[in-house]
């Protein structure tokens, strides 16, 4: 069970952080940081939330400066006003 839960925990993260590339592109500048200043807000309280235990790892290789913005979505990908179709 705790292998599933953690698997579980690393899927979800993949899908917020793909997700959250995918919305930064449709950002305005400003919004861009507003969001990443969520993001850092919500790494300070899940380091908060475990007194005693390690910080959670961080990404390999970590945030690097001046790195490429996410490419733009694909000409076949729903653009952002579109419903999803299930």
């Amino acid at each position: 069970i705790r292998q599933l839960r953690q698997i579980s925990i690393k899927e979800t993260g993949l899908i917020l952080r793909r997700l959250q590339q995918t919305l930064a592109v449709e950002l305005t500048p400003e919004q861009r940081k507003k969001l990443e200043k969520m993001q850092e807000r919500q790494r300070e309280l899940m380091r908060e939330e475990r007194p005693g235990l390690p910080p959670p790892r961080e990404r390999k290789g970590g945030k690097r400066e001046g790195t490429t913005p996410p490419p733009p979505p694909s000409p076949t990908a729903p653009a952002a006003t579109e419903p999803v179709k299930p």
